[in-house]
């Protein structure tokens, strides 16, 4: 056989995997010590770094996260598609075996 084979239920094993991960990183704050560093250095170029960490640490966990639902989705949308595709391969078969008196599989 040539080409590739595609097993659904992995599909959805995977998007469920993937959403499992982005709900456990959604609402996680990785940056959370990292605003001691800005009180306990006020005034300083490592207090005006660590705010910004802070900062760009919540927007990519949050973006993360939503990236992963969406990846999750397609997954679970491509599997579907490839159920739909299997069985209007199936009809057509059935179909072109009954016209032509072969029976089916």
């Amino acid at each position: 056989m040539s080409g590739y084979e595609v097993v659904q239920a992995d599909l959805r094993a995977a998007g469920q995997q993937i959403e499992a991960a982005g709900t456990g990183v959604k609402g996680a704050d990785p940056s959370g010590r990292v605003g001691e560093i800005s009180a306990a250095m006020p005034g300083s170029q490592s207090a005006g770094a660590a705010t910004s960490l802070s900062s760009t640490w919540r927007t990519r966990f949050d973006t993360w996260a939503e990236d992963a639902e969406g990846q999750a989705t397609r997954l679970r949308d491509a599997a579907t598609e490839y159920d739909n595709s299997d069985y209007l391969a199936d009809q057509r078969l059935r179909i072109l075996m009954h016209r032509t008196g072969e029976t089916a599989y």
